[in-house]
């Protein structure tokens, strides 16, 4: 990225990192939202009037998104 000819201010690579950069923060902002709305259904989910917690759940090897009790901390 930081080649000999683009010296002194190496235009090219400066642009690469700050695209690098960008990239990061909407990928932040995205898992970020994302998991708010995980968050949100699995409360809508846990509020309805026929949920039921299953006894022992934390050892039924259940993922992040078959759990409806985990919640995401943010």
């Amino acid at each position: 990225v930081f080649r000999p000819k683009d010296a002194p201010r190496y235009v090219p690579a400066e642009i690469t990192i700050i695209a690098c950069w960008a990239v990061c923060l909407v990928d932040m902002f995205f898992i970020y939202w994302y998991c708010r709305r995980q968050n949100s259904q699995k409360a809508t989910l846990r509020a309805q009037p026929g949920y039921v917690k299953l006894e022992n759940q934390e050892f039924l090897d259940l993922t992040d998104r078959e759990n409806p009790e985990f919640v995401y901390t943010l």
